[in-house]
């Protein structure tokens, strides 16, 4: 981080804001707002750990900023997907807070970062999304129409790449115009017309037939002549917008244009939504795994084809701020393969790698060094295209020539022997199709059944890519699948390939009421392998359960849907030498209606509360309780009030929801005291004691009126609770091993 960066994000402004205590990356920029009156301010856009975004301005002045610039700086706020932004003037902060569809408030109380949460990482303000989708459409509309003019209607095959081309051009020229930069210098600053030309040229491999393409001046002049009278809406600062948010803008445009015949096509992306990815906590959980154990390099499989999403959202991790922009470019693309051929997700994502540069500190006089045409080169070829599955071994698998040249050039158009790996930077990214590839061809089905132990008629193209990943690669790997697939039928030999893999974590999000199937995520990290693999499953509720499975015992043909078998181990445990609840009492369970009105002695209430059971004894049974039963029995409250006994009714409740509560409590397992046996008799002992101690002290809690006589009380409670938990569970011969793990799972 630059010495001024520093400087500017003082401790002041990090207690201030909740930043102090959070991972965080920071890009400086300038900007010159639409009214030359304000004069231009900084801009520090701020990455935390997670990948949300927040935006600080840095204001001159002692006076808290004017309404109209507060609303300039609003605009910037919107176009940034920042979940929140704070104005410093001085000594003060004040905060925008973000109002989807409305105008964001603006608040001198600040409110600590860590407590926005967004269901995405990136923050879409409906407003500029709108304004953003209507002036690319309008875009298109004019260099259609110079298209048109030009080349008629029978270039249909170049129509699309080339009118894509045109808007990227336009883009990416308006932004540089957005910093102030005269247009003329555009023009002239060969810097300058290389971004443009990497960030919007048409694939060298589609110059096939014809070699229209973006150094077509003639052409691509006319498309900025014509674009400059296309009005840019009022709250657009192009400079500003989210390169995330500008390529799926740039997505949505291309699937409104495509004919009937190629949303068809489009159809075989099923059951992918970056968006459901990127806002899934299988997302989350994976972005905690590279930043703790991985925060070097990671190779990521992306199943969403290309969007080049999550390239620039993995980036963002990385502290870029004292590196040039050209160090910048040579570092990504040395590490980034395109596996999808087509020429849309190739362009769109060097547009986007371009738009993270000229986010950053583009402006600044580390960018007025003169590429070399040799490093720009370079760079061009690393931005490798094709398909990971296939070699040079598949010509031998066509019958002529001429069919072997055309299956390369449709599943691997421009290179081969991919990845180019260094010693000193072994990382890959990688973009890969998760649409069906058709595997029509008998001689490209034989070459799959040859060369990938997951082969299967109906797989998906994306399980052999990230078995190819798995099995090539040496180093940590993260591959993003829809949960879904894993658990259909044609996943069964990937499945089964798992077994001798190098995967050592599975994390895997749970169905809920709520959510669709095909939204849910999972995904794969690899690494050096072990006799175990740890799974992380996340519940409906946002709660996670970690545990490690035997890698031959994980299921073969039902899908991952993997349960953690300390349960099942302590189920055992709790089986040996225990009685039902119904022997324990001999039969003397009541509901409230058996009992007459006339009370005598004491009685125990066992009410169900969603997955949990309440034990209440007094002299009055609870008329809303499920059973009651005759006490006192202290030993007994022990028991049923135990964690042990709370994690056993959550698990057997939800695994029995067909059965009704009255027969599940009677099948709660007791613990039946051995009475010849002096340990127990003492165990027994034990437990009343502390169970009279512990209504005692609840009585006092009730009382007392002062804080440290509360905190007192609580913390004898505290201990008489962990010592209930180990001698209940020592007569269950729970092992200790054990003993936190159903703590932590019966709360």
């Amino acid at each position: 981080m630059s010495s001024d960066t520093c400087q500017f994000l003082n401790r002041y402004i990090l207690s201030t804001t909740g930043l102090d205590s959070i991972p965080y990356t920071v890009r400086k920029k300038s900007v010159t707002p639409n009214n030359p009156w304000f004069g231009s301010f900084s801009l520090y856009l701020v990455t935390l750990s997670d990948l949300r975004q927040i935006i600080f301005f840095l204001c001159s002045g002692k006076e808290e900023p004017g309404d109209d610039l507060k609303e300039e700086l609003a605009i910037f706020f919107q176009n940034s997907g920042a979940v929140t932004g704070f104005i410093c003037f001085h000594d003060s902060v004040l905060q925008i807070i973000p109002h989807p569809g409305k105008n964001p408030d603006f608040s001198p109380n600040i409110i600590p970062v860590s407590s926005f949460k967004t269901d995405g990482i990136i923050t879409e303000h409906a407003l500029i999304a709108e304004e953003l989708s209507q002036y690319l459409e309008n875009l298109h509309k004019i260099v259609s129409r110079i298209f048109y003019q030009i080349f008629g209607e029978n270039e249909k095959k170049f129509r699309e790449r080339t009118i894509l081309s045109g808007i990227l051009e336009i883009i990416l020229t308006h932004i540089l115009l957005d910093y102030g930069i005269d247009e003329n210098a555009i023009k002239s600053n060969e810097n300058f017309q290389n971004f443009i030309y990497f960030g919007s040229t048409i694939p060298a491999y589609l110059f096939d037939e014809r070699n229209i393409s973006s150094e077509d001046q003639e052409l691509h002049s006319k498309f900025i002549e014509e674009a400059s009278h296309v009005k840019i809406p009022k709250n657009l600062r192009i400079g500003c917008i989210d390169p995330v948010i500008f390529i799926r803008a740039l997505h949505l445009l291309l699937k409104r244009k495509r004919t009937l015949q190629k949303r068809k096509k489009d159809d075989l992306f099923r059951d992918c939504d970056i968006s459901s990815l990127t806002s899934s906590p299988v997302f989350h959980l994976a972005i905690q795994e590279v930043q703790k154990n991985h925060s070097d390099i990671a190779d990521i499989i992306d199943p969403n084809s290309g969007t080049g999403e999550l390239v620039l959202l993995f980036l963002r991790l990385r502290d870029h701020t004292e590196k040039s922009p050209l160090s910048q470019m040579e570092n990504v693309t040395s590490s980034l393969f395109c596996s999808d051929p087509s020429y849309s997700s190739i362009m769109i994502t060097r547009f986007g790698l371009v738009l993270h540069l000229l986010n950053g500190e583009f402006p600044e006089s580390n960018m007025s060094n003169r590429f070399k045409n040799e490093i720009f080169e370079s760079i061009n070829s690393h931005i490798r295209v094709g398909d990971t599955l296939y070699t040079k071994k598949i010509q031998e698998e066509f019958i002529s020539e001429q069919e072997a040249r055309s299956a390369i050039y449709a599943v691997r158009p421009q290179f081969s022997g991919w990845p180019c790996i260094s010693s000193e930077k072994p990382g890959l990214i990688i973009t890969a199709p998760c649409r069906q590839t058709p595997l029509i061809a008998t001689e490209i089905r034989q070459y799959l059944c040859k060369s990938y132990s997951s082969y299967s008629h109906e797989a998906m193209t994306s399980l052999y890519i990230a078995e190819n990943a798995i099995r090539n690669q040496t180093y940590s790997s993260f591959i993003f699948l829809p949960a879904s697939w894993l658990s259909d039928h044609h996943a069964g030999p990937f499945r089964r390939m798992v077994q001798t893999s190098r995967i050592t974590h599975l994390i895997i999000e749970e169905s809920s009421r709520l959510s669709k199937t095909s939204e849910l995520w999972s995904c794969i990290i690899t690494g050096n392998p072990s006799s175990s693999i740890k799974i992380t499953r996340i519940h409906e509720d946002g709660t996670s359960t970690v545990f490690y499975m035997d890698r031959l015992s994980l299921p073969r043909d039902d899908g991952w849907s993997l349960e953690d078998p300390t349960g099942t181990q302590i189920l055992t445990f709790l089986e040996t030498d225990s009685v039902p609840l119904s022997e324990y009492c001999l039969g003397a369970l009541y509901k409230p209606t058996d009992i007459s009105c006339v009370y005598d002695g004491i009685w125990i209430s066992l009410k169900i509360t969603d997955d949990k059971i309440s034990t209440i004894s007094g002299e009055i049974p609870d008329p809303n309780a499920n059973i009651i039963i005759r006490g006192p029995d202290f030993y007994l409250e022990g028991i049923l009030q135990s964690p042990l006994i709370q994690w056993y009714w959550k698990f057997i409740s939800h695994t029995h929801r067909p059965l009704h509560s009255y027969i599940l409590i009677q099948s709660i397992p007791i613990h039946q005291p051995d009475w010849f046996d002096q340990d127990e008799r003492d165990s027994v002992r034990k437990i009343t004691s502390w169970m009279k101690e512990r209504t005692f002290l609840l009585r006092r809690l009730n009382c007392a009126r002062a804080y440290h006589d509360k905190k007192r009380i609580q913390r004898h409670l505290q201990k008489i609770g962990e010592e209930l938990h180990a001698e209940i569970c020592q007569l269950y011969q729970i092992p200790e091993s054990f003993q936190d793990w159903v703590l932590q799972n019966s709360e």
